[in-house]
């Protein structure tokens, strides 16, 4: 068989074939595509093994290839069967490159996290883990990266001291996911081995920093800050977010993903999904959360602004987007609300701490038990077997005459 002969080669009504040397032979089909093929015995059965199709292939590329199945063959190793875990290899090393490994792991954790946890986690890696790794092209996307079982611990380790020279709490959580990122790995055939499990995290890691949430308790301060909220001028969705949260205490990124389907007037109750909220346990039921007067009112005269579309405070810009936390918390700045010295620093999380500390201060107003207060947060109470029981219990009833007293106490505060 030659070049000439193969290119002079016509499509006929029936496959045919143009024979060459060791079994490698070209099979002409009625559509015309040319394709490489060998026939060879291995284990007293015949065998076809296809290599490509020409032109793609030359001739002496095909026949490079014969030479290396003979081979194969001489050493007891089937070409077909070697041909598959070639394949399967090949694919094996390019899912394992490290910036699709975390790509994968991400969309693992999907459902587990809230779509701001996911985008945070998604930025520290983009920005601490998968530079290190990773080739780019022209416009900053990731072209490569290094496989993961080729990655040292050492590496690791180096990259999170670095990091711990000016945030300790970031190479902290950055070590975590990188332990779990691995484990992933481990999971889908990507690396024999963690490696990262053979690091002693009390030599490598500096002690945690715990950090409390600064919050205004002190009532006459309190009283300003709910003034100064209330004559919020620059956004009436700020303002209105703000007013809802100081009476609803929710987690900020509860408050700001609000949609209006959580809301029955009628019953007067707000309803989160589960999957929406920071325990996301399957077996606890959806978070719900009665209504005082206040939050009523606050609600349906913002509905005049936002009741067209899916969220209760969406973004200032992008209207079918639901609010930046951070909008609301640079508001408390510009009132003058970030003096952690004076006790005069608030943020949208800080409100939950407030209601809290005062909840227990004013114990004698409301007479409310420890799990009732617990619950308005959706904290959890003691240990596994108690907090189901706990979850499953109805406490919206028992709730709304606490959220009502402190819906009330707010407004004697401003008052004053």
């Amino acid at each position: 068989m030659t070049e000439t002969e193969i290119k002079k080669a016509k499509p006929k009504e029936k496959d045919y074939f143009l024979n060459d040397r060791d079994g490698l032979r070209l099979r002409v089909s009625p559509a015309g595509s040319k394709t490489f093929q060998m026939r060879y015995s291995f284990g007293d059965k015949r065998k076809l093994i296809t290599i490509g199709q020409y032109p793609s292939v030359s001739l002496e590329q095909a026949r490079e290839k014969v030479i290396g199945y003979k081979k194969l063959i001489l050493a007891e190793a089937d070409p077909q069967e070697n041909k598959k875990l070639d394949k399967a290899a090949k694919i094996k090393m390019k899912e394992g490159q490290l910036h699709l490994v975390v790509e994968a792991w991400l969309k693992f954790k999907e459902k587990q996290v809230t779509y701001s946890t996911l985008k945070k986690n998604r930025q520290m890696m983009d920005l601490h883990l998968l530079p290190h790794f990773s080739e780019y092209d022209s416009d900053r996307k990731i072209v490569s990266s290094t496989h993961i079982e080729d990655i040292a611990h050492s590496d690791i380790t180096h990259i999170i001291a670095k990091i711990q020279d000016y945030r300790v709490e970031l190479a902290r959580r950055l070590f975590t996911h990188c332990i779990n990122i691995w484990q992933f790995a481990l999971g889908r055939g990507y690396i024999e081995t963690n490696c990262l499990f053979k690091i002693d995290t009390k030599q490598l890691l500096l002690p945690k920093v715990t950090n409390h949430y600064e919050k205004i308790t002190d009532e006459a301060t309190l009283g300003e800050l709910l003034r100064a909220i209330d004559g919020y001028i620059h956004s009436p969705i700020i303002r209105s977010a703000l007013k809802f949260v100081s009476i609803i205490p929710l987690r900020a990124e509860n408050l700001a993903t609000l949609k209006w389907s959580y809301i029955d007037f009628e019953k007067k109750i707000l309803t989160i999904p589960r999957s929406e909220m920071k325990v996301k346990k399957k077996s606890f039921p959806d978070f719900s959360l009665p209504l005082p007067t206040q939050a009523i009112e606050i609600l349906k005269e913002i509905k005049k602004n936002t009741g067209w579309g899916v969220w209760i405070f969406h973004g200032h810009n992008k209207i079918h987007k639901p609010m930046v936390s951070e909008s609301a918390n640079k508001a408390l700045r510009s009132m003058g609300f970030a003096d952690a010295k004076r006790g005069r620093k608030q943020t949208l999380h800080s409100f939950r701490g407030t209601f809290r500390s005062l909840c227990d201060t004013h114990q004698d107003k409301h007479n409310m038990p420890f799990e009732i207060k617990e619950a308005v947060l959706d904290h959890r109470v003691g240990n596994n077997v108690t907090q189901a029981y706990l979850h499953k219990a109805d406490y919206v009833e028992q709730m709304r005459p606490l959220l009502q007293w402190w819906a009330d106490y707010l407004d004697e505060l401003k008052e004053r």
